[in-house]
């Protein structure tokens, strides 16, 4: 029992290893692992909506604020914003008011993402209603494995090794063998 304990714990400390260097390398766009804030609105939807209607400028600006107003709306679940459904557990209160007008003011889209950071925060921290960090397959939209996240780090290595072996073999010196 203990070894199976240790075991996990070390696992537990190479993923948050990983991740700490997922975090290092940030600036990698468009990656298909990577770190997910998970239940973070997405702030890009906002700004999509925003820049319809406003100025760039402005539309930043009020995108932002709007963004922050629900993040901190959705942490808080005493707000009315989710109520208790038939298996106990909180679900959207879709005749809420506040969730109607964002609805109908701002759309879908926006909606859509406010409900969705909910959902990810009650299905992954809903003791705390904290965003919280976790390695992520973006391309499965689903929590990656540490093999996963492993293996994404080590694919270009491999790959770089390959190519240094290729321009090896092609030396002058090495082509006697």
């Amino acid at each position: 029992m203990k070894k199976a304990r240790r075991t996990d714990d070390e696992l537990q400390e190479a993923r948050k290893e990983l991740m700490t260097g997922f975090n290092d390398i940030r600036s990698v766009h468009f990656a298909n692992i990577g770190i997910k804030k998970i239940g973070e609105i997405n702030e890009k939807v906002f700004k999509d909506t925003l820049i319809k209607r406003l100025p760039s400028e402005e539309a930043e600006v009020e995108a932002r604020k709007l963004c922050c107003l629900w993040q901190e709306k959705i942490k808080h679940t005493e707000s009315g914003l989710f109520r208790i459904g038939d298996d106990n557990r909180l679900v959207i209160n879709e005749d809420d008011e506040l969730l109607r007008n964002l609805k109908n003011e701002w759309g879908d889209e926006i909606y859509a993402a406010v409900t969705t950071a909910w959902l990810e925060l009650e299905e992954y921290n809903p003791s705390g209603y904290d965003v919280v960090s976790d390695l992520w397959n973006f391309k499965e939209n689903r929590s990656a494995t540490l093999k996963e996240g492993v293996s994404y780090i080590f694919t270009p290595l491999k790959t770089l090794k390959r190519k240094r072996e290729i321009e090896h073999d092609s030396l002058p010196c090495a082509m006697g063998k």
